[in-house]
């Protein structure tokens, strides 16, 4: 791949970041390496950022989550849906604890 291409393809893949950041609040970091070693990073809110939150064996609030929450009425929820709320979050939770290890 010649030096153009990796630029014009890194540049696209920066947008694709900053499109995740801002469209859906998410966390990400992409570090890439052109053949000649040189390193690139595209990252929001920033590389070590999510790599401090990635390897941070202490759970984190899930932020997306959080303002789904505080979309809903919880006062007007039945019991069932709350249960079911509730065990969502805690899948969530788990399949997060797996992956930390």
């Amino acid at each position: 791949m010649s030096n153009s291409s990796f630029s014009n393809q890194n540049q696209a893949l920066g947008r694709k970041v900053e499109k995740m950041s801002t469209q859906l609040g998410a966390e990400v970091a992409v570090i890439t390496y052109r053949r000649d070693g040189e390193c690139y990073e595209h990252a929001s809110p920033s590389v070590s950022a999510v790599l401090d939150r990635f390897y941070d064996p202490a759970p984190k609030p899930i932020i997306a989550i959080h303002k789904q929450l505080a979309l809903l009425n919880v006062d007007k929820l039945t019991l069932a849906e709350i249960n079911d709320l509730e065990a969502r979050l805690m899948g969530v939770a788990t399949d997060i604890q797996a992956r930390l290890g």
